[in-house]
């Protein structure tokens, strides 16, 4: 019994290193744009200004980046304001000139301020 086995699985082998081995399949391979990149003018915002005390609206010179990297400057921006405390009396934001509207836009994957009447 013992040798049947054995002769079994030895076959086994012998018949399986005769068989040519299909190559395994390709991964697919996604490509999702890099953090710094847009496919259109929906993935840009303009950066506002940000500090410890809040946010304000967007001022110049403006500055327009992807979602993503406002959400890593966002996250950024509340570990370093949560180190110490801060005095938020005196916090304001500048109202932007009048006619002034900037906005963001995906020129060639990546992100744009066009200012008019700014």
């Amino acid at each position: 019994m013992r040798s049947s086995l054995v002769l079994g699985l030895a076959l086994v082998v012998a018949c399986h290193r005769g068989r040519p081995q299909e190559p395994a399949p390709e991964p697919a391979i996604i490509t999702a744009p890099d953090a710094g990149e847009c496919a259109a003018d929906e993935d840009c915002v303009l950066l506002p200004v940000l500090g410890c005390c809040g946010e304000c609206p967007p001022a110049p010179p403006f500055e327009a980046l992807t979602r993503a990297e406002l959400d890593a400057e966002l996250i950024e921006g509340e570990e370093r304001c949560a180190a110490k405390e801060h005095d938020c009396t005196g916090h304001s934001c500048e109202p932007l000139p009048a006619g002034c509207r900037p906005r963001a836009v995906c020129v060639a994957t990546r992100c744009e301020v066009v200012a008019p009447g700014c």
